[in-house]
């Protein structure tokens, strides 16, 4: 094997193997708020200092709680449903009457397709899991910003017209997030719908 198929194979694995969701989907947006929380409540001098000093245990167990802090936000953009639906469009139960279960069982039949249809190539697999990745990082981060706002407005109240162009920065992240989330929940709609209908064409024939 040539060391570009080894890289192939090794990217493959990262999105095969839901590493980069896992990473940047929920570690990521966790990390962004333990770390704002942290700055919020001392200062960022003394939160670069503790990096500098950390040691490989420290980082393990902070990446294991960023981990779980960005489960979290995902979990609560699950349950409201308002601000990140990480179900596709055309199966809100706001939008079509149907019941969760309803919802649930249409979703995972396309997804069963997906995972187990020899029909399915490789790059489409890649293609849903990029839609998916973009989707949770995009819902997460507008997520942990909208937690981290009023921490830092209420911590660092004082000092509110410095942190001004920092919050303002902050909020057309936080919209540009959340409008980037439902774009790609559309897009994985979208295409899911295509890879099962090709897959019903090729069964058909």
């Amino acid at each position: 094997m040539s060391a570009t198929d080894s890289i192939g194979s090794v990217f493959e694995s990262f999105y095969t193997r839901h590493i980069l969701r896992d990473l940047l989907g929920k570690m990521a947006p966790g990390a962004l708020v333990l770390v704002g929380v942290r700055v919020a409540s001392w200062s960022a001098h003394q939160a670069i200092q503790d990096m500098k000093e950390a040691n490989l245990g420290a980082w393990l167990v902070f990446a294991a709680v960023a981990w779980l802090a960005g489960l979290g936000l995902q979990g609560i953009g699950e349950i409201s449903g308002r601000w990140c639906r990480y179900f596709p469009v055309q199966y809100c139960t706001r939008e079509k009457g149907k019941s969760r279960n309803q919802a649930e069982a249409e979703f995972q039949a396309k997804l069963t397709v997906l995972d187990s249809n020899t029909g399915v190539t490789t790059e489409q697999r890649q293609r849903f899991e990029r839609l998916v990745l973009i989707k949770e990082a995009a819902g997460n981060a507008c997520l942990a910003l909208l937690t981290l706002i009023p921490i830092v407005l209420t911590a660092r109240w004082p000092e509110l017209f410095r942190l001004a162009p920092g919050l303002g920065l902050a909020v057309v992240a936080c919209v540009g997030f959340w409008l980037l989330h439902f774009d790609n929940v559309r897009r994985q709609d979208e295409l899911l719908a295509k890879i099962s209908e090709k897959t019903s064409q090729r069964v058909g024939t």
